[in-house]
């Protein structure tokens, strides 16, 4: 049985609910007990209870950001003013405040490099360029911050 309702609740393997204020996948479900990957049990009524609360996550924080990568990631304002995450590295703090186009810039791209995405994709997809390059060499950290600056005048 991959799935079962409760009160109106759906309940899938492979789905995170939030018990202990920590996200876990729902691994099968026996009898009364909904067995979860970490190898704790928790009942039916509670793993509802458990994904209402992980639904409150979501609407609580308005992203996409998994809570779990939140406790690793740096949250910040994004060049439009929205909440955003990033490592909090050299690198993502160089490039704080910088919108979208300035970071593809940096990145060697043309401006319309991944136009069919949104503001945020570019920006991430544009990042990974940019660490990929100074991973191989081909791009300095000097650069980076050098571009960076001279973006925000």
């Amino acid at each position: 049985m991959n799935s079962i309702t409760i009160n109106n609740t759906t309940l899938t393997v492979g789905q995170i609910v939030l018990v202990n204020d920590k996200p876990v996948a729902i691994a099968a479900f026996a009898g009364r007990w909904v067995k979860l990957a970490n190898g704790s049990s928790i009942s039916r009524n509670d793993a509802v209870l458990a994904a209402a609360a992980m639904a409150q996550v979501a609407v609580d924080t308005k992203d996409i950001v998994k809570p779990s990568y939140r406790e690793v990631y740096d949250r910040v304002k994004s060049a439009s003013g929205n909440r955003s995450y990033d490592k909090g590295d050299e690198l993502a703090k160089a490039l704080r405040g910088l919108d979208a186009d300035q970071i593809v810039d940096i990145a060697g791209f043309e401006p319309s490099a991944w136009s069919h995405l949104n503001p945020g994709q570019r920006s991430m997809n544009a990042r990974n360029a940019i660490r990929n390059a100074i991973r191989k060499g081909t791009m300095t950290m000097k650069f980076v911050v050098d571009s960076a600056n001279h973006a925000r005048r």
